[in-house]
């Protein structure tokens, strides 16, 4: 999908997410090439045989642990967005399919470690939904969150 050339020394848990809507395709993933966390997206408009550029969606500082959806002509990009003191922000961000990045929707707060799981979005019946799990450490309490999130 992209040629970043990041390895990474163990386990990752930061896998691509794929949505795909008739011949449009929209891909996510996370990388920490060069050093320089990010998570970024692609659009194709022939079922995957070609990509348009890659497109940076998060805000500086991701965790990553991100999920992608489509509803209509954008993409709906989610993810976590590291905060301080090992918290996180629960993020989103729409972007359509002819480049334009909106603002980012923070939805929630939780930590920033493994306990936390990932980020999962839905789209019914043209909704947005979104689901997480409010844990700040794996010794503690937890609690799976949703939240229906509304673009302008």
């Amino acid at each position: 999908m992209h040629d970043d050339v990041w390895q990474i020394p163990g386990c990752p848990v930061n896998g691509p997410q794929v949505a795909a809507e008739g011949d449009r395709v929209a891909v996510a993933w996370f990388t920490g090439e060069g050093g320089d966390p990010r998570v970024q997206m692609r659009f194709s408009d022939d079922s995957g045989a070609t990509f348009g550029d890659a497109v940076r969606v998060d805000d500086g500082r991701p965790v990553g642990r991100i999920d992608i959806e489509q509803r209509g002509d954008s993409a709906i990009v989610s993810w976590l967005e590291r905060g301080d003191e090992g918290e996180a922000e629960v993020k989103l961000r729409r972007v359509t399919s002819s480049g334009e990045i909106e603002p980012s929707h923070a939805v929630a707060r939780t930590g920033a470690g493994r306990a936390s799981g990932f980020v999962r979005t839905a789209v019914f019946q043209g909704d947005v939904y979104v689901t997480w799990t409010e844990a700040y450490s794996r010794q503690g309490e937890s609690q799976v969150q949703i939240a229906k999130v509304v673009f302008e």
